[in-house]
Formats: C-alpha cells, structure tokens, sequence
C-alpha cells in the first residue's frame, strides 16, 4: 500500500511540476488532493518517497522537484512550501531562549509606535525586530491565507506533537505568535495592509477566527523568537519612544491634522518671533545709541 500511495504522490508531484496534461486536467481538484496529502493520518515515511525517487532519478533532483511543486500549488508570495519541506526533510530551524513578556496585538503595536513589514524570505525563524531613536519595526514572514491553510498548519502542528517526532515545534511556535498578533479583524487589516497576510480567504474576521481557533491548546517552545520579543519588550519600556509613538499617532494619523499642528506650530513661533521683536524694539527706543 505505501508503495502505490508512493507511486501516486510522486507521479501527481512529477505531473504538476512538469505541466503533464493528464495531470493537468484534475489541477481544479488540487485543493482535496493538497488536503488528502497533508493529513497526519495520510503520511508516509519519507524514507519510502526517498527509495523511489532513486529509482528514477538522483536524490536532491527528487527533493528539488517536491520544493517547485510546493512552490508551484501554494504560489511564489509568502508560500508555505518552506514550512512543509521542513517536515519532509530533517528541520534546519534553531529556536532561541527566552520568554514573552506580555501580550498586545498588532493594532496595539501601531499605537506605540511599532510597524511591520515583510520579511525578505518566508522561513518561519525569518523573524526580526529592528529599534530607531523614535520607532520599531517588526519584520514576519508573508504567508498566505486560504481555504486550505487551516488543515496544512493544524496537520503539521499534529505532526509535531507526535511522540517520537524529531521537529522542533517550529510550526506551533509560528502559529502562536501570530496568533499573539491576532485578536480581531483590525488587528489582520494591519498585517494585510502590509503584505505580511495575502488574504484569499474572505474577511479579515475570517483570518482572525482562523488563527485563534488553530491556537487553542498549542504550546510552543519556551525559547522561540525569544531575541526578538526582548528587543520588543525593551521598545514598550522605554516610556520616550511611546510618548514620542502616542504624540505622533495622535497628531499626524491623517493629512487634516497634520496641517492644523503644523498651522498651530506656525502660529505660536511667528508669535513668538513677534514677541521678541517687539521687546527689542521697546528696548532700542528706551536706549538708543550713544554717539
């Protein structure tokens, strides 16, 4: 049985990647087969696909074709193909030590000062935190949300959970600290609004709903992104920088009151300047010069 299941995962793989038209014309059932080829029941060991690969042809040739079909059924931006190679193949990923202070969601980081921005690849550890004098900037892979995101992450959640699995919990680490990010649908209008979520799914209640749900009873590694969440927890101390975040937020959200302030600011220094003129001016005729 693993042997035939085998052969039709990597011929559907082979057929995908290399545009056969017989396997072309069931793509529209991609997402049934996507869901049937990551179910934690469905699993082969990988050693079988690794047997039959060489078969056919040489061993990192077999893996690189898996990689492009990943790439190929998920697509370029943000694609989960890296988080699911990873389970195929021994993990690469390296957790840090350490703890999350507290809990805020991204629309409370905005109001501090904190942004994001999307990272450069998609790898879940492709996390960062980056301080100015002023501001932060939280950097998260972009990934795409769809129909079949849930059962993908909740399977590989699975899968790390399973006694004799070798991963690091990597996956429910991410999954956690995006659900951490994610209370409501304000809070994925942020991340969207930044390319961090590619949201095919349908509302931004819908991608809140999902990550909050698939978070219930995870627990992720103690020392994950733990470099990060310092830097952040050091940003939200530093009482300037928020006084600095909160007075900008407050007085420059939008084109209209940035022009009021700055008409106030205007007002007050040519004022001032009048003000100081006038003095001199009273000063010169009280003391006019000798000579």
């Amino acid at each position: 049985m693993m042997f035939l299941d085998g052969c039709f995962i990597l011929q559907y793989i082979y057929g995908i990647v290399n545009a056969i038209p017989e396997v072309l014309d069931i793509i529209h059932h991609a997402p049934l087969v996507l869901r049937g080829l990551f179910l934690l029941e469905n699993q082969l060991p990988f050693i079988v696909l690794q047997v039959l690969m060489r078969l056919k042809s040489e061993k990192y040739k077999g893996e690189k074709m898996i990689m492009a079909f990943i790439k190929r059924i998920r697509g370029e931006p943000g694609e989960i193909g890296n988080i699911l190679i990873q389970q195929l193949l021994p993990s690469g990923v390296t957790l840090l030590t350490g703890d999350w202070y507290t809990h805020r969601s991204a629309r409370d980081f905005t109001s501090v000062g904190i942004q994001f921005k999307p990272s450069k690849t998609s790898q879940l550890t492709d996390i960062d935190f980056m301080s100015t004098c002023t501001s932060g900037t939280l950097q998260l892979p972009p990934i795409i949300v769809d129909d079949i995101t849930k059962s993908i992450l909740l399977n590989l959640a699975a899968y790390e959970a399973c006694p004799d699995s070798v991963t690091d919990v990597g996956v429910t680490s991410y999954i956690c600290f995006m659900d951490s990010l994610i209370d409501q649908d304000e809070d994925v209008k942020v991340l969207r609004a930044k390319g961090i979520l590619i949201n095919f799914l349908g509302s931004d209640g819908h991608v809140a709903d999902l990550f909050n749900e698939i978070a219930t009873d995870l627990v992720p590694s103690p020392h994950a992104y733990v470099e990060v969440k310092k830097k952040i927890e050091k940003h939200h101390r530093n009482r300037m920088k928020i006084w600095i975040a909160d007075w900008l937020h407050t007085y420059f959200r939008n084109p209209w009151t940035f022009i009021a302030v700055t008409a106030t600011i205007l007002a007050i220094t040519l004022s001032v300047f009048q003000t100081i003129l006038a003095a001199i001016q009273t000063y010169l005729t009280a003391h006019p010069p000798k000579g």
